[in-house]
């Protein structure tokens, strides 16, 4: 193994598996007090995970993508390509996000009922719409800014987004909707939701500020 390579390795690839776990443990939290409100909630609450998982195929697929041609275009200093990559990604996520809400909003007793078709979840689903709507958004919109970040090897970034995303914002905004507000299960719902928006806005910020053009690459 060539430690110098090894290292940067795990310089780059540490952080994105803290924010990939930070993520799944705080759904796995969120998820543990929205079992207690019932069999139904969590029915409906699952079918909101599948549909968040139809729209991750696409963006997951297009940020892991943006990310590798981020990373050339940065090796090879042509800046200017850039802003298109993640122009070009957010476009195709946005159009697949707006056919998938379009769907949910018109036709939810069929995109929900292709889950589970028992008329108690149904009727509760109908409260879901938006926050599924959300849900869709969010993901169209952090998944280009993730896949920048990774493709600028931003460790430190990756980092702070496991920690917000994941555990501040998630759980905080979950437990203060849910319980402190008195929301109940909706305020888990739009805790979970709202927190996705957390990437899309450190990334914003980043690309906003022009400091990926200097900084310095791990690969150097």
């Amino acid at each position: 193994i060539d430690k110098d390579i090894f290292r940067r390795l795990v310089k780059l690839g540490l952080p994105m598996c803290l924010q990939s776990a930070a993520i799944s443990f705080s759904m796995l939290f969120v998820n543990s007090f929205i079992n207690s409100y019932g069999v139904v909630a969590s029915a409906v609450t699952g079918i909101g995970n599948k549909l968040g998982n139809i729209t991750g195929v696409i963006t997951l697929a297009l940020s892991a993508s943006g990310a590798a041609m981020i990373g050339q275009c940065l090796g090879a200093g042509k800046h200017e390509r850039i802003p298109k990559i993640i122009g070009i990604s957010l476009f195709i996520n946005l159009i697949f996000a707006s056919i998938l809400a379009f769907a949910t909003v018109f036709f939810p007793r069929a995109i929900f009922g292709m889950f589970n078709n028992e008329e108690e979840v149904l009727e509760m689903a109908m409260s879901f719409i938006p926050c599924a709507v959300m849900l869709y958004l969010s993901s169209a919109l952090r998944s280009p800014f993730i896949g920048f970040i990774n493709g600028s090897g931003q460790s430190r970034l990756n980092f702070a987004i496991a920690i917000l995303d994941g555990v501040i914002s998630r759980i905080g905004l979950a437990l203060l909707l849910g319980i402190v507000f008195n929301w109940g299960i909706k305020g888990f719902w739009y805790g979970n939701a709202i927190a996705g928006y957390v990437p899309f806005l450190i990334g914003g910020v980043f690309f906003i500020s022009g400091k990926w053009k200097v900084s310095r690459l791990i690969i150097n």
